[in-house]
């Protein structure tokens, strides 16, 4: 059995956490990126930083997923590289509550979706919501839940600010069985 969603502060350095985040502000966004809720509301999403190359051959990306990968315990990743982008939302934005994926008929196990929290000044920036909860913004924050979790993520309550989230979404994953997802 696994847990349906975790979340755990502490895995980066704050000197890193703020070189992500000046890096990944300088993304080149665009607007009108839309979960799978057909009444959903549209969001800034960037897949290239600001020189045009892929978010996906970004150094900083694949430290945080190596970093989690290792203290998830994962034996095995796949994530689709069109999954793999910075989720933004303005002022007043909130998203709408999704679902990020399908069952999988090849496996029991569920697919999961990891959240980075990329923005270094967190004030004002709200963070994530499921049918379980509010899980709130922290910057350098890690969250992984169960892609058929229903959720949505928060706006920020100031004007002229982006909250930003790293996101891998609807990734297959194996477990050791010492993860701290395994109940």
């Amino acid at each position: 059995m696994r847990k349906q969603i975790d979340y755990v502060d502490g895995l980066f350095t704050d000197e890193f956490i703020q070189e992500v985040s000046i890096k990944y502000h300088t993304n080149l966004f665009r607007y009108g990126n839309a979960s799978n809720n057909p009444n959903g509301a549209m969001f800034w999403k960037s897949t290239l930083l600001e020189d045009n190359s892929p978010i996906t051959d970004c150094w900083h990306q694949k430290k945080i997923l190596d970093v989690i990968s290792d203290y998830y315990k994962f034996k095995t990743f796949k994530v689709d590289n069109q999954n793999i982008y910075i989720n933004g939302q303005t002022y007043g934005l909130d998203g709408s509550m999704h679902i990020d994926g399908e069952h999988s008929e090849l496996s029991d196990d569920p697919r999961y979706t990891i959240l980075y929290m990329v923005n270094w000044q967190d004030a004002g920036i709200q963070g994530f919501e499921t049918n379980m909860g509010i899980v709130p913004f922290k910057a350098g924050r890690v969250v992984i839940f169960n892609s058929l979790m229903s959720h949505r993520g928060l706006s920020t309550e100031y004007l002229n600010s982006l909250r930003m989230t790293l996101t891998w979404k609807s990734c297959e994953i194996v477990l050791d069985k010492t993860s701290p997802l395994v109940l």
